[in-house]
């Protein structure tokens, strides 16, 4: 999630007429996505199916409690994501499938926000 949230924040500063942007939005995904359609005309909805977006941002809430929280669930996180399979005061578990995923998904993303880039050169 460092990475993606790296990547992103540097492509957005290397567009032109840009102003910075707040600061760690590009780890609040609806306002990153938000951020780069005023930006580019494209968010992240226009790169990713709705399941994706779905998945990008619980991983983000989960990368969240990894961070800040050594893990622990609690009721925003249940509230945020939707998540059924944790209960506030269990611990999250990572599993592969969803590192897999991810990576997956934020290829995608890079992609579609770098297409742009070679679209307009």
């Amino acid at each position: 999630m460092t990475a993606l949230q790296r990547v992103t924040e540097s492509m957005y500063e290397k567009l032109p007429g840009i102003s910075a942007a707040p600061f760690n939005v590009f780890q609040r995904m609806d306002e990153a996505s938000e951020l780069w359609q005023s930006a580019i005309g494209r968010g992240y909805g226009d790169i990713l199916n709705a399941t994706e977006f779905v998945f990008l941002k619980k991983m983000v809430q989960r990368r969240h409690k990894l961070g800040h929280s050594q893990g622990m669930i609690d009721s925003r996180y249940v509230r945020n994501t939707g998540d059924s399979n944790y209960q506030p005061g269990q611990r999250l578990v990572v599993n592969q499938a969803d590192v897999r995923e991810l990576a997956k998904v934020a290829t995608k993303l890079v992609a579609g926000l770098m297409q742009h880039r070679l679209e307009t050169q």
